[in-house]
């Protein structure tokens, strides 16, 4: 019975063994196999099929990390691309001196990952210093890597100008310096001539005092009374002739007349220039008619959307991104990178927002307000430039194809100041305010939908993004 029994386990085993192994379940395979080699040890056909079983297991294992490590590769996940790769060769491949190049290479492309991040934090902390050195060793190694070049020039050229400001500041120290000397030689000179100033003083009433002396001795050995002395020094001595040589009488010439006249004539006193009276220029039309009263309603109202760029701030996304996109420090830090949101395109709103070039980056750095985008490379859409030199351009898409553009020069903040941007985009009606004051109005009907985003070359931060619909505020005449 028993042998029966035994018979039937063996005979259902093997059935699995053999599913298992025709489906490429190979845990599933060796588990069974081990089971039925238990019940029949030494079995030729199961030490077979084991064997065959725990090749396929590996095999499959070693492809599943070689797939780990190329996908941790892609995502630039470096630590784990390692990882991967030592998990395949502890699997024993036959290409084991390949595999080991492979883990060469990728700890060689951590290593040049965390030197650029490094490079990165260093240009954020203006440590222009260890950026350059970072960069010229990536740069060395891989010329095309990111943007480690571009890089590298913004921090060589942050790092001349930070040494130019220094060295102005060394003269400046040594003018002050030279000027303290200068000073200080002038106080010991005051406090020598107050010295001898004293001893004069000191010596004159000595002097007097001696005098004093010697006169009352005088009177006590004489026996004068001051009535007598008074009326001695009163005795009219007489007087030693000293011969002068003449001289002619020095020849004076008569002023006229009229020239005393005129220079004794008061000068009539001269009456201020008046100063113009400053009288406030009315603002525009469009400014109270159409502008002024969206603001008035969306004052109390909570934005439709809102990000401060803070802890936990995400669902921006990348659009066309060779540079980067990071949250720092409570700002979105753009570099030449392509930046959207879904979900906030709406037909009419009002948009503002912190928008400053980072310190360092290149000097045509720029940021652009995409809106009304209607997307598929178009080229229609409209855009607010703002330029790292205070320059600001709007430009408003025509039917015909082309812009209307307007352009404002060194009207924005510049030398990395903040510049706050406000749009109000309402049907076919436009107004722009820069740093709370109106800057331009527009009209144009050749959009009326599309997304908004954000474009920049060169490094940016955004900050205290708002928007609000207003699509249900009635239109303004």
């Amino acid at each position: 019975m028993q042998a029966q029994k035994r018979a039937s386990v063996l005979a259902a085993l093997r059935e699995r063994v053999d599913l298992a192994l025709r489906q490429q379940r190979w845990e599933q395979a060796t588990g069974a196999l081990e089971e039925a080699l238990a019940l029949e040890p030494g079995d030729p056909d199961l030490l077979g099929k084991l064997g065959e079983a725990r090749s396929g297991l590996r095999k499959s294992q070693q492809a599943a990390a070689q797939a780990r490590a190329s996908s941790s590769e892609k995502a630039e996940r470096w630590d784990d691309a390692v990882q991967a790769w030592g998990e395949y060769l502890a699997l024993e491949p036959p290409d084991r001196a390949a595999a080991q190049v492979e883990i060469a290479r990728v700890e060689k492309a951590r290593s040049v990952a965390r030197s650029y991040s490094q490079a990165r934090t260093a240009l954020t902390k203006r440590d222009y210093d260890s950026a350059v050195s970072l960069l010229k060793a990536i740069v060395v190694e891989d010329e095309a890597y990111k943007d480690a070049s571009r890089l590298m020039a913004q921090a060589i050229e942050a790092r001349r100008a930070r040494r130019r400001l220094w060295r102005s500041h060394r003269l400046r120290e040594k003018v002050a310096s030279s000027l303290r000397v200068i000073s200080a030689s002038a106080h010991r000179a005051i406090r020598a001539r107050r010295v001898r100033l004293g001893f004069g003083i000191a010596l004159g009433l000595a002097l007097v005092v001696g005098a004093s002396v010697a006169i009352m001795g005088y009177l006590q050995g004489n026996r004068l009374s001051p009535a007598q002395v008074l009326a001695e020094l009163r005795t009219t001595r007489p007087t030693e002739t000293v011969p002068t040589t003449l001289a002619p009488a020095p020849t004076v010439t008569p002023t006229p007349a009229l020239i005393l006249a005129v220079a004794s004539t008061p000068t009539p006193p001269v009456a201020p220039t008046p100063r113009p009276t400053r009288t406030a220029s009315p603002q525009p039309e469009w400014v109270t008619e159409f502008a002024e009263p969206i603001l008035e309603a969306i004052a109390d109202r909570t934005p439709s959307f809102q990000d401060d760029f803070g802890a936990g701030s995400a669902g921006w996304k990348e659009g066309y991104c060779p540079g980067s996109m990071k949250y720092i420090e409570g700002e979105l830090v753009v570099t030449d990178c392509r930046v959207f949101r879904t979900n906030i395109d709406w037909r009419d709103f009002a948009l503002e927002v912190d928008v400053r070039f980072l310190e360092g980056t290149i000097s045509t750095a720029e940021w652009w307000l995409h809106f009304r985008d209607p997307g598929e490379s178009s080229g229609l859409d409209h855009i607010l430039t703002l330029s790292d030199n205070g320059n600001v351009r709007i430009s408003l898409a025509k039917r015909t194809g082309g812009h209307d553009s307007a352009d404002f020069d060194n009207v924005a903040l510049s030398n990395n100041q903040t510049n706050h941007i406000l749009l109000i985009a309402k049907g076919n009606r436009f107004a722009f305010y820069l740093n709370g004051q109106p800057l331009h109005y527009a009209e144009s009907d050749a959009l009326r939908f599309g997304m908004s985003w954000f474009d920049a070359t060169g490094e940016v931060a955004m900050d205290n993004f708002k928007i609000w619909d207003i699509s249900d505020i009635p239109e303004l005449p």
